[in-house]
């Protein structure tokens, strides 16, 4: 896995295989983020299920300003802080060690305003009647927002759901294979 895009384009990622992780393919993260386009240029982004952290490197090579990624499998841990030692990214990365509903109760205190929400949960977890919705509330009611922020999210194809939970629209949503990405925006 390599980084696409942005000042560090080419770098290897190191990554492993298993059952508990499902890393976002390149193909993906390409799309993602030429949807984006200039919406990361000095965000601050919170990565929830950062797995490898694949999408939160990918953001700070791209100019995001900084980035939290929550994880809490301890062999993706030591794959983020390998990958963030390797790629020089120390003071721009924060790693948060916990399930994310606890680490969304940890930022709440925190001053940070985050502009991008990356959510790649285990599609397990989005599965149940409106599993979407309340993740997507979950987040807002938890953690810091700027009135514009964007929040990620990677499904299952066939879940179905509506546009999302009230203050929020979704703005896209896009196939890749058995991938669905939608975007939701808030809003004002």
């Amino acid at each position: 896995m390599r980084i696409i895009g942005g000042k560090y384009k080419g770098h290897l990622l190191k990554t492993f295989s298993g059952r508990t992780i499902r890393p976002t393919s390149e193909k993906v993260r390409e799309a993602i983020f030429n949807i984006l386009g200039s919406e990361i240029e000095a965000a601050e982004v919170l990565e929830l299920f950062a797995g490898t952290g694949a999408l939160g490197f990918e953001a700070l090579s791209r100019g995001a300003k900084m980035v939290t990624m929550v994880e809490k499998d301890r062999r993706a841990l030591k794959i983020i802080r390998e990958n963030t030692r390797i790629l020089g990214f120390r003071d721009s990365v924060q790693i948060i060690s916990r399930d994310y509903r606890s680490a969304l109760r940890q930022i709440a205190g925190e001053e940070s305003e985050y502009h991008l929400v990356f959510a790649d949960p285990p599609y397990r977890l989005l599965g149940g009647k409106g599993g979407i919705e309340k993740l997507l509330s979950l987040v807002d009611s938890s953690v810091s927002l700027t009135p514009d922020a964007l929040i990620v999210v990677e499904h299952f194809l066939k879940i179905d759901f509506p546009s999302g939970p009230p203050g929020w629209i979704q703005v896209k949503r896009k196939q890749y294979g058995q991938t669905g990405v939608s975007i939701f925006q808030r809003q004002n």
